[in-house]
């Protein structure tokens, strides 16, 4: 019985320090990913910036949306 209990703490030990890691090495690479927050309302509000693209980038992401529908 004693034996038992020790390999089910094991594994819940060995359970926990897998999910660290994952959730460690698989976080926001740098700080910049998050959009801007505005502070000081009663809940943080995210502000995505406006930016009008040029027609290379349009032309990029356009190429990005059609390679991603083939594979739908």
């Amino acid at each position: 019985m004693k034996m038992r209990s020790m390999k089910l703490k094991n594994m819940l030990w060995a359970g926990c320090f897998f999910f660290v890691a994952l959730s460690l090495f698989t976080a926001c690479e740098s700080y910049d990913e998050m959009p801007p927050r505005i502070e000081g309302s009663s809940t943080a509000k995210l502000v995505f910036p406006i930016y009008e693209m040029n027609s290379e980038e349009r032309a990029i992401v356009d190429a990005i949306r059609d390679e991603y529908k083939q594979f739908e």
